[in-house]
């Protein structure tokens, strides 16, 4: 089926972390950073991952909304506490900052430009502004649009992130 250029897509919308971004490969990086200067070998970061996004999805479904870089500190104090780790504040700090060092995945700028002949571009991310600006800039893609959780004052995958 064809469409005809009346309902041919303007805008094509993205994820950011995980899709555009390599967050898994950075916060496990982070993660396992934080576990050898601190001596720990008896918990991995794949533990602490798991125990924060459990947490995460919690926190971003709390009222009134929480920015994202606040949910990303306690998540993953909460976390490395979890599993017997207490972390110096500017390791807890690394780790809750690091959306805003993660690079694209080595595919995603050139096929970004691509899209960008024919397509304006969108991110929706549940991010803040400030952790997504540093992100977007890394990616070297300019988006017309970059919707975050802070602006939306929800987060994915709520209805009101949309609306």
């Amino acid at each position: 089926m064809r469409l005809n250029s009346a309902h041919a897509p303007k805008v094509i919308t993205f994820d950011c972390y995980g899709t555009l971004v390599q967050w898994y490969e950075g916060l496990m990086d982070e993660l396992n950073r934080a576990l050898k200067v601190n001596y720990r070998t008896d918990v991995s970061a794949a533990q602490i991952l798991g125990s924060f996004s459990t947490e995460a999805r919690r926190a971003t479904a709390e009222k009134p909304h929480r920015l994202h870089k606040d949910i990303l500190r306690s998540g993953f104090c909460m976390a490395f506490r979890t599993h017997g780790v207490e972390l110096h504040n500017d390791d807890l700090e690394r780790v809750a900052n690091s959306p805003m060092t993660m690079g694209p995945h080595p595919d995603v700028p050139d096929a970004l430009r691509r899209f960008r002949e024919n397509y304006e571009l969108a991110v929706f991310t549940n991010s803040d502004d400030e952790l997504i600006a540093p992100t977007i800039e890394r990616i070297g893609v300019a988006f017309d649009y970059v919707v975050t959780a802070e602006q939306a004052q929800a987060y994915k995958p709520s209805q009101a992130f949309f609306e």
